[in-house]
C-alpha cells in the first residue's frame, strides 16, 4: 500500500484536472476521446473545486485481496509418456515437502515434462510417446490439482487450466532459458498502473489540445473578386 499512497501524494501536487482524472481511474472509470475533449475545454474555463477533503477523499481504500492456493494434487493414468510405467500415480504431500528419488531411467524426468508442460515454466519439451512400445499411441495422462478446496483435473491433450499456469517450474533447462534468452517482464504493479493510465490521459488532452490550435492556425477562405473588379483596377 505504501507506493499507492506515494502516488497520492505526488498526485495532490499536481493540477487540479490531474487529481480528478486520477481519482476516476482509481474508481474505475475508463476514458476516450471524448473525456479528452471534455478535460481539455475545463483547461480553458474556470478551475473546478474539488470535493470536501479533496479530489481523493471520496475514495474506497484498496484492499490486498489474496488467491485461493493452487497445489498439485497427483500425475496419474499416464499411458504412450516416454517409457513411464502405465498405471501409476505420483502423489503430492498438500502440506509439506515431496521428494521424488530412483535411480537413472527410473522416471523422474518423464513425470517433470509431464509437469512442466502443464504448469508455468519457462522451458517446456514435447512430451513423446514410448518409442519402443509395438502400438504407440498418443500420449495421454491426466494432472489433478486443487484451487483452495476445490480439486480440479486436465488432461495431456487439453488446454491448461489458467489457475493451473500459477504454479511455477524450475529445472537446470529452465535455468538455462533464463540465462540464454531473453524475455520481457510484464508484471506491473497497481501503483505503477495508475500513473501510465494517467499519462496516456495526459497524451490524450494534449492531442486534442493540438488539433484545436492547428484547425485554428489554418487561413481562412479568400473573398471572392469578380472580374469587373479587375476592369476598374486596370483602368484605373
Amino acid at each position: 500500500m505504501a507506493a499507492y499512497e506515494d502516488v497520492l501524494s505526488w498526485a495532490q501536487t499536481k493540477p487540479w484536472w490531474q487529481q480528478k482524472a486520477l481519482a476516476r481511474i482509481i474508481a474505475g472509470d475508463t476514458f476516450g476521446e471524448h473525456d479528452y475533449a471534455d478535460i481539455a475545454r475545463s483547461l480553458i474555463e474556470e478551475p473546478e473545486s474539488p470535493p470536501d477533503g479533496g479530489w481523493f477523499s471520496n475514495l474506497t481504500p484498496l484492499q490486498v485481496t489474496q488467491a485461493e492456493p493452487v497445489q498439485l494434487v497427483a500425475v496419474k493414468n499416464l499411458a504412450n509418456v516416454n517409457r513411464l510405467a502405465p498405471g501409476q500415480e505420483l502423489t503430492f504431500e498438500p502440506n509439506g515437502l515431496t521428494v521424488v528419488y530412483g535411480h537413472n531411467g527410473s522416471g523422474k524426468s518423464g513425470y517433470a515434462r509431464v509437469i512442466s508442460s502443464m504448469v508455468g515454466a519457462r522451458h517446456q519439451e514435447k512430451i513423446l510417446p514410448d518409442v519402443f512400445a509395438s502400438d504407440s499411441g498418443k500420449p495421454s495422462g491426466e494432472v489433478v490439482f486443487s484451487v483452495g478446496d476445490d480439486e480440479r483435473s486436465v488432461l495431456l491433450d487439453q488446454s491448461p487450466d489458467p489457475d493451473l499456469k500459477r504454479i511455477a517450474f524450475y529445472d537446470e533447462h529452465c535455468g538455462d532459458s533464463y540465462l540464454t534468452t531473453e524475455a520481457e517482464i510484464s508484471y506491473r504493479p497497481s501503483a505503477v498502473k495508475l500513473l501510465e493510465d494517467l499519462a496516456d490521459i495526459c497524451t490524450g488532452v494534449s492531442r486534442v489540445i493540438d488539433a484545436w490550435k492547428q484547425e485554428n492556425s489554418q487561413p481562412g477562405p479568400l473573398p471572392k473578386v469578380g472580374s469587373s473588379w479587375f476592369r476598374r483596377g486596370v483602368s484605373s
